[in-house]
């Protein structure tokens, strides 16, 4: 974090405060969801020895607060035992592969700036004393720290790709088909949907079906975008062709191979897909619908 320690204190008048000082998030590793963890030591003033307890319910929310103030989830809700003296517990969240990719992309080269909006209430308080407080404490991850962390999740890498889904898409309103227009006519929400099909495949272990179904949606980028043809490509010597013209050679060469899935030829007829293939062919798919998405 930085060289300070974030704290938080919970006034409790008049019975006393209990204070809260969070320490270097960790993460703890998990099949897909993991646990964004920050150990944290609690004290209360108004316990006088060793023996003395207290015990305290946990709970709130965290927020990104770059760029923008962002919802990332539930803290966990706990119990802890609170003495005279500091004794340490985790709160943690639970964060998706994909929630730590949006994060890496959010801050850039900077830190993560994490807002913790955690909620303390007395079990079973003395009369006179209001039992819950809330309060808001910034917790900064060093990059260096935070990159530590992401490397320590494990050996394999996850590519999350974003691409622009709109739930509607206003072209279709009006048309013949009505809904089904949405699997006939070229469109960028059907295109995600072709592209959301080739997932639920690969999660299946088709793996022929998962590059079958990215063919359609390079069929729908060729439908919604004027890609350069081969015969253009050609026309151009391949030093000399433009940022264009190299992007659409890398369009036409995927779309071949996934041409392969659609049709039986004594070529292609003993093509067998694996996994790493559908992989593969997902992955690029979804970065040319990316690049080239309107």
């Amino acid at each position: 974090m930085t060289s300070s320690t974030p704290m938080a204190t919970y006034n409790f008048s008049p019975l006393g405060r209990l204070q809260l000082a969070h320490q270097d998030v960790c993460v703890h590793a998990g099949a897909g969801t993991h646990r964004l963890v920050v150990p944290t030591m609690i004290s209360a003033s108004w316990l006088s020895d060793d023996t003395d307890v207290a015990f305290v319910l946990l709970s709130g929310s965290v927020y990104l607060t770059q760029p923008s103030h962002r919802f990332a989830g539930e803290l966990n809700t706990q119990v802890a035992d609170v003495r005279a003296f500091p004794t340490s517990f985790d709160l943690s969240v639970a964060v998706t592969d994909e929630q730590l990719a949006g994060i890496e992309q959010a801050r850039g080269q900077d830190d993560v700036a994490l807002s913790l909006k955690v909620q303390v209430a007395l079990l079973q308080p003395p009369p006179g004393v209001h039992a819950t407080h809330a309060q808001d404490v910034q917790v900064r991850v060093r990059s260096s720290h935070w990159v530590t962390l992401l490397d320590q999740l494990g050996t394999q890498i996850s590519l999350i790709v974003r691409v622009p889904s709109p739930l509607t898409d206003p072209q279709l309103f009006g048309s013949p088909q009505g809904a089904a227009g949405a699997e006939t006519i070229p469109s960028l929400t059907q295109a995600t949907l072709r592209l959301r099909q080739a997932r639920e495949h690969l999660r299946d272990g088709r793996w022929g079906d998962c590059v079958g179904a990215c063919r359609l949606v390079l069929e729908n980028i060729s439908a919604l975008r004027d890609v350069p043809s081969d015969a253009r490509i050609g026309a151009v010597k391949p030093r000399d062709r433009d940022l264009e013209l190299r992007w659409a050679a890398a369009f036409h060469a995927v779309n071949g191979l996934s041409s392969a899935a659609h049709h039986d030829d004594e070529t292609t007829d003993d093509f067998v897909w694996s996994q790493p293939d559908a992989e593969a062919m997902l992955a690029t798919t979804a970065a040319l619908l990316r690049r080239y998405a309107p």
